[in-house]
């Protein structure tokens, strides 16, 4: 800004002057939040708003303090060469690469915490960096989100050049008596010091921890607690602290193993009519990368859509397969995907298994448990070894090797963002499991049906019926890229003695501000099972929902294994047990039935929402009145499976080698 708006002031008023700017702005930029994502946030009235912008206040002055200990330090040195020229430009250097950094976190989130269902935290940051091309892959979202990155830009310009305003005319304080002067500098820096590691700690109640993340529930609720919450502040809270359940505790150990029955023994075949068991024979299980059911015309169940025909291929294999229609994703992240549907349990964000304190627990995973039946394993991933802890996710499933971009070791085949593109890996697999001793489970996570949906030029390049840049364009490369790893595997031994599985790590991402855009419509994913023999026919099962961690012992089940295992996820052919979908949305649990969806906090408390999903798949007009016994047996369910779940996870009772309690 021009001479005209500066102002002389004297050194400590500047110093906090430039502070409160910096607070403003951060407490600023929610509102830009909330307008990018209020239809996730929800209608907020004037009397909400007051406990969020207060509450937030509190959240942005911890964040503020952190991001500015360096400068806050510099400045209350009490030492005279503070007030020299090159240390003052320094500390003004420090501040502005401070905020900037600061502000361009929190604006980043608007647009990407709908990725994740929520603010980011150090672990989302560090998975995403951990990816080698990630400076390319934050470049290539500039076609779709230039307004964000230049929302920032213009959002720290103008921040910056407000705090710069100050001419500092008077130097830190000075009185007659040297010990006087020295005596009171301390003072002020200890003031100063002191006030910011209470800003810091955010909390001076006897508990004794400082400020955290969960402490935005004091003032809101559900997706409203994004809004008080700033990014700064989850992600430097997340830093060296793994993410933890909490124990939750309903029922009594007698009354919780009479809802819940999570010891499996198959000792007979116990599958559908006509379905005959698959014991001893190969499993590849892909895993779509955003793996949206609505694509499939065959399997889609949204009210009044037409035929897209995107993806021919999928849908002849699913007319030729066993289908369920109702599976829902456990979140919206990759790697919590994998661990659901190899590990049978869920991981809901902002808690990676693979990177929790329980990565080290005994699981009974299928690739664990056919291990033991003499099955060999490996795992197809396109990606970088450290994108997004895909590969450790698949490695804590147990699978005993993976093949990623580097040992694929072809850069020709590179789509320049995420990795190694679909149909050349899928070609890869296709070969490359020829090689491995039969029977094996094999697990191939495809990669190009992700933003910014980048499709080979010089492969198949012609007769794609959506728009380059699209997700449909994206689904319907990666529909080609599966016809051609059949067509590749049907000339391989192994081919015809296997039992092929297509699912998605979750649902589309991309469709903001559309009817598609609604949790249950979003969460739905694929399951379909295919045997080139015929030897599973066509079924199509849409009388139950399934979890996405139900795919685990259901497999189990096809395959046949007839040794006792734990598994949170419910076999979908047990008709004994009841079938309800659990997924994280937005911090909340959606709990989803043949006919209401349920929104409750992630302890099952108690029904905040209810909807009618048949008439109302777009989840708009929460229910005051609803089958009141059908929703009691839905939470009850719930509440069993969370206890279930947070206990097994905490004790380490995942498996039957170390399940103490029968």
């Amino acid at each position: 800004m021009g001479g005209l708006f500066r102002f002389r002031c004297g050194y400590y008023t500047a110093t906090v002057y430039q502070l409160v700017v910096s607070l403003v702005a951060l407490w600023l930029s929610r509102f830009l939040y909330y307008i990018y994502n209020a239809r996730e946030i929800g209608e907020i009235t004037m009397a909400e708003w007051v406990p969020i912008l207060c509450g937030g206040l509190r959240f942005d002055l911890c964040a503020v303090a952190y991001f500015n200990l360096l400068f806050i330090a510099m400045r209350f040195l009490p030492f005279g060469f503070v007030m020299r020229r090159g240390w003052i430009l320094a500390t003004n250097i420090i501040f502005g690469m401070s905020n900037a950094v600061m502000l361009a976190l929190n604006i980043a989130d608007v647009a990407f915490s709908p990725f994740i269902g929520g603010r980011m935290r150090w672990s989302t940051l560090a998975g995403a960096f951990g990816d080698s091309n990630m400076v390319e892959i934050i470049i290539s979202y500039f076609h779709d989100y230039w307004w964000v990155y230049l929302l920032a830009v213009i959002f720290i310009a103008v921040t910056l050049a407000a705090a710069y305003i100050p001419v500092i005319s008077g130097g830190i304080i000075r009185v007659s008596r040297r010990w006087l002067t020295i005596a009171l500098r301390i003072l002020i820096f200890v003031i100063a010091s002191v006030v910011t590691l209470v800003c810091i700690r955010g909390d001076l109640s006897k508990s004794g921890r400082p400020l955290g993340i969960a402490d935005a529930m004091r003032y809101g609720l559900n997706a409203k607690v994004n809004l008080i919450l700033n990014t700064p502040f989850t992600v430097v809270r997340s830093i060296n602290s793994a993410a933890a359940l909490e124990r939750v505790e309903y029922f009594s150990e007698k009354e919780l193993r009479e809802l819940r029955r999570d010891r499996y023994h198959f000792t007979d075949n116990g599958l559908l009519p006509g379905i005959a068991s698959q014991k001893g024979k190969n499993v590849v299980v892909i895993v779509l990368e955003s793996g949206a059911q609505l694509w499939i015309d065959t399997l889609n169940i949204v009210a009044g859509d037409s035929p897209r025909r995107l993806t021919p291929f999928l849908d002849s294999i699913a007319a030729r397969s066993l289908v369920c229609r109702h599976v829902m994703a456990t979140g919206i992240v990759s790697p919590n995907g994998i661990t659901a549907v190899f590990c049978g349990f869920p991981s809901f964000e902002p808690m990676f298994h693979s990177v929790s304190p329980y990565n080290s627990n005994a699981i009974d995973a299928p690739v664990n448990l056919l291990a033991r039946k003499g099955y060999s394993s490996k795992f197809y991933f396109g990606g970088a070894p450290s994108s997004y802890y895909v590969v450790p996710s698949a490695l804590a499933s147990g699978f005993a090797d993976v093949v990623t971009r580097k040992e694929y070791d072809d850069d020709r085949d590179f789509d320049g963002k995420w990795g190694i593109f679909d149909h050349a890996m899928g070609a890869y697999a296709a070969r490359d499991l020829s090689s491995l001793p039969r029977p094996f489970i094999a697990g191939w996570f495809t990669i190009n049906a992700h933003a910014p949906f980048i499709v080979p030029a010089d492969w198949q390049a012609g007769g794609y019926l959506s728009e380059s840049g699209t997700p449909q364009r994206g689904i319907e490369y990666t529909d080609r890229a599966l016809r051609h790893f059949f067509d590749m595997a049907k000339s391989q031994p192994w081919y015809e003695n296997t039992v092929f599985v297509i699912t998605g790590d979750h649902g589309n991402r991309e469709m903001k501000d559309t009817k598609y855009d609604t949790p249950y419509i979003k969460y739905h994913i694929p399951f379909i099972v295919y045997t080139p023999d015929g030897s599973i026919p066509p079924v199509r099962i849409d009388d139950r929902v399934m979890s996405q961690f139900d795919i685990a012992p259901t497999l189990l089940h096809i395959m046949g294994y007839d040794e006792p295992f734990v598994s949170l996820g419910t076999d979908l052919f047990d008709l004994s047990r009841q079938h309800y979908g659990v997924s994280g949305v937005n911090g909340r649990m959606m709990v989803t039935g043949p006919r209401y969806v349920v929104m409750a906090d992630m302890k099952a408390k108690s029904p905040e929402e209810v909807y009618d999903i048949v008439a109302d798949q777009s989840l708009s007009n929460p229910l005051d009145n609803y089958d009141r016994e059908e929703i009691d047996a839905m939470m009850r369910w719930a509440k069993a499976f969370m206890q279930d779940y947070t206990t097994r996870m905490i004790d380490n009772r995942m498996s039957v080698v170390t399940d103490s309690i029968p």
